[in-house]
């Protein structure tokens, strides 16, 4: 049998199968025997995470990414590419930089999302000139 996570995939006789079921196939020998080949596939349901939409920062302020997801045992925050280690492993990341920032959960059934977002923090306008005609 095969156990997948939620949009995972799996090729079972030549076929890439994402849903449950019982798949047979049957191959005859040079005698005229069938043989019947049974694989049964399993889909545990896969944590949802979203972040949202890309954000934009004045310089100075923050935000806090994520949420808390049921049934998750572990959160590891990073950025893309990744760090030498990660930024933060609880259900929410506070930043205040521009960069990928991505959380990858861990649920307790074993099946494992990511999901990430993008966050720019702008820059102060120093010398701004107003004039009055």
């Amino acid at each position: 049998p095969y156990i997948l996570c939620e949009g995972d995939s799996v090729n079972v006789f030549g076929n890439w199968i994402s849903t449950p079921g019982v798949f047979r196939d049957t191959a005859t020998n040079f005698m005229g025997c069938d043989s019947i080949t049974e694989i049964t596939v399993t889909v545990k349901p896969g944590p949802v995470i979203e972040l949202g939409d890309d954000q934009v920062l004045c310089q100075g302020e923050s935000t806090t990414l994520g949420m808390t997801v049921p049934n998750v045992t572990s959160y590891e925050w990073n950025t893309i590419p990744p760090g030498p280690t990660p930024l933060g492993t609880n259900p929410t990341l506070t930043v205040n930089t521009t960069n990928t920032y991505q959380i990858k959960i861990t649920a307790s059934n074993g099946c494992i999302r990511t999901d990430q977002v993008h966050v720019t923090a702008a820059p102060m306008i120093n010398n701004l000139l107003i004039k009055h005609n």
